[in-house]
């Protein structure tokens, strides 16, 4: 038990597992950073498809309406 202590009180952690330790939370840090610019990015696209398909619809409603306005009466089935 007293090897298994040692091991843990007393040594300083090896320089090298530190560095490494540092560099994979900076790498996690600008990982979730590029995560929520991406959602961020997703979100807005998301809004215009969602603007651009009211948009179709309105043309669409437009476009059906001239159709029945620009027909003669008698020629209605």
């Amino acid at each position: 038990m007293a090897k298994a202590l040692m091991g843990h009180v007393g040594f300083a952690p090896d320089t090298r597992i530190v560095a490494e330790l540092q560099r994979l939370r900076d790498k996690v840090r600008r990982l979730q950073a590029d995560n929520e610019s991406l959602y961020a990015a997703n979100a807005a696209l998301a809004e215009q498809v969602r603007e651009l398909q009211i948009q179709h619809e309105m043309l669409a409603l437009s476009a059906d309406r001239q159709l029945d306005v620009d027909e003669p009466a008698l020629s209605r089935a």
